[in-house]
């Protein structure tokens, strides 16, 4: 049996590689920590409207309580394909989008869903990621 040892060059990499495999770990798994921006948080109320712009959605942070709706307005010339975070693999809160991969929102339409789940979830455009958004439900 051979017995072979990684040599200096290649204990060089390990630290790159462990750094490279923590970053992409975080990304993927990242919640925002404390909540919502000032100034980007919708009026609590029990109806609770997420609009999905150019290339932007207002507000960017929406409080509720468990069991209030949310309804996504498309206002955008393109379908809308709301999916959980983090994005391509939607693995989050699957309320967001109905209980689908993605909930899809045809121009000037809109959809509501009823977020029951409580905790801080991430929202995106499946076809826009630069899109998104935080629902935090009390």
């Amino acid at each position: 049996m051979v017995k072979k040892s990684l040599n200096r060059r290649s204990w060089l990499f390990l630290p790159a590689l462990v750094a490279l495999w923590l970053g992409a770990f975080w990304l993927v798994n990242r919640v925002p920590s404390s909540g919502c921006a000032a100034g980007t948080v919708s009026a609590h109320n029990k109806e609770h409207r997420i609009v999905f712009q150019s290339g932007k959605v207002a507000p960017s942070c929406t409080r509720l309580t468990a069991g209030e709706s949310v309804t996504w307005v498309n206002q955008t010339n393109k379908e809308v394909e709301i999916g959980a975070d983090p994005h391509p693999v939607h693995t989050g809160n699957h309320e967001v989008s109905s209980g689908e991969f993605v909930l899809r929102i045809l121009p000037g339409q809109s959809a509501k869903v009823i977020i029951k789940k409580k905790g801080s979830f991430g929202f995106h455009d499946h076809a826009n990621p630069s899109a998104h958004g935080t629902i935090i439900v009390k």
